[in-house]
């Protein structure tokens, strides 16, 4: 893992140097270091409520960001981590925790080849953000680092892995195809929860048919197994989509298809806490779906997704259909830089039912709310709430969030502008 990680620095450096040999007059030996680089931290005291349970946090948290200007080998690196401790009565993921990102493109004439490793370790699920921590003060309307870990959770210290690549080739200004590949490892550190490993293969074409409307072909093969039982499940979808530009900021897509499940082994029920129960997960055919829209106005930025199809199991279930819905809404008032206001809004519902008869489903809601003021180029203050609750048909163990999870923050950030390098 720290190895691919490492390796990914040092190919997109070398990569980065050589693409920009004839754009730039930069010599062979010469490194070139062009590029923004952003940092931030936050400090923030939170309330949390759960289940009739009060607790008094605080934390201190930053991030930190750096990309290159190259147009043949961009490089993004970002880092997000922090650490929170209890003041007063209950302990809610308190500790500290951490997430990285690390991208390299090549881009060619007709061809481009696209890396990325996101590595994350937490003290619970991951809910609003970039590294996924409640309250700590960072942007919650950007999309979350990817993680199998869809089942809430509260007080687990968890490690999850994702590497990807893809690799597009353009055959015309109609036509193109594309494959990629992934890698995924979700670890519960304190054994609390299911690990599971997954792999997973696509191939999709592309045909644009005008300047707004595009067709998609994709086929998908995922794999997901589990290092404490025998159990394996092969998973097959072809789907079909339609992506449309329909003005200058908005733009939906979506996507059909057949999704047929193959299985292989057996394991305990993980959701059984008291009496295990040998199980095995039936083969089984459904149906794979995606949908979203955007828009970008000057009113703000609004996100919309649904997914519907067959995934891991989140950490908790050996393999399950899930139905999981997203949005945020982000707004920024004023135009002074030194007096903005930025209002934020995400939240979801995602509902996962176990493939096989014993382990029940899970119906997980969120929603969060946050207000930035600046104070300055480089201060700001910040308030925020998010609500998470989550119910099973099941008996569940008791680091499964099971109820209604509040939490109330504000605190204060030191965001200096950013820094443009040349090279």
């Amino acid at each position: 893992m720290k190895v691919l990680i490492a390796l990914l620095m040092v190919f997109g450096a070398v990569a980065g140097a050589k693409a920009q040999v004839a754009p730039e007059g930069i010599t062979p030996r010469k490194l070139s270091i062009s590029g923004t680089l952003t940092y931030s931290a936050r400090y923030s005291q939170m309330a949390n409520f759960y289940n009739g349970s009060n607790g008094q946090q605080a934390s201190i948290s930053g991030d930190f960001g750096y990309s290159t200007t190259s147009e043949r080998a961009p490089f993004a690196i970002t880092i997000g981590a922090g650490d929170s401790w209890t003041i007063s009565g209950a302990t809610y993921n308190s500790g500290p925790y951490e997430t990285l990102s690390v991208s390299q493109g090549i881009v060619g004439e007709h061809g481009s080849l696209q890396l990325s490793d996101s590595l994350g370790y937490h003290q619970g699920s991951p809910v609003t953000g970039f590294t996924g921590e409640t309250g700590s003060g960072q942007p919650i309307s950007q999309p979350n680092p990817p993680t199998d870990a869809s089942i809430l959770t509260l007080n687990t210290t968890m490690i999850n892995n994702d590497a990807t690549a893809e690799y597009s080739y353009k055959f015309s200004g109609f036509t193109t195809v594309s494959a990629g590949g992934a890698w995924n490892v979700l670890r519960y550190l304190n054994g609390n929860g299911l690990d599971t490993d997954s792999l997973s293969a696509n191939l999709a074409w592309t045909r644009r048919l005008d300047a707004r409307d595009s067709l998609v072909a994709r086929y998908a093969f995922s794999q997901y197994s589990y290092p404490d039982a025998s159990i394996a499940i092969d998973i097959n979808t072809p789907t079909a989509g339609w992506q449309r530009t329909w003005t200058r900021t908005v733009s939906s897509s979506v996507s059909v298809g057949p999704q047929w499940v193959n299985s292989s082994g057996s394991g305990l029920a993980s959701s059984a806490t008291i009496n295990p129960a040998l199980i095995q997960v039936p083969s089984s055919s459904g149906v794979s779906a995606s949908a979203s829209v955007s828009d970008k106005t000057r009113f703000g930025q609004a996100s919309l997704a649904y997914d519907h199809g067959v995934m891991g199991g989140g950490g908790y279930t050996y393999g399950g259909e899930m139905d999981d819905v997203t949005g945020s809404f982000s707004r920024q008032f004023g135009r002074q830089i030194g007096s903005q206001t930025t209002m934020e809004l995400t939240g979801g519902y995602r509902r996962t039912d176990s493939l096989d008869s014993l382990e029940g489903n899970y119906i997980t809601k969120y929603g969060s709310a946050q207000i930035t003021r600046s104070l300055g180029r480089q201060f700001s203050v910040f308030a925020g709430y998010t609500g998470s609750v989550q119910s099973s048909s099941t008996q569940v163990s008791a680091n499964v969030l099971n109820g209604l999870w509040q939490v109330v923050s504000f605190g204060i950030g030191f965001t200096p502008p950013q820094i443009h390098l040349r090279h």
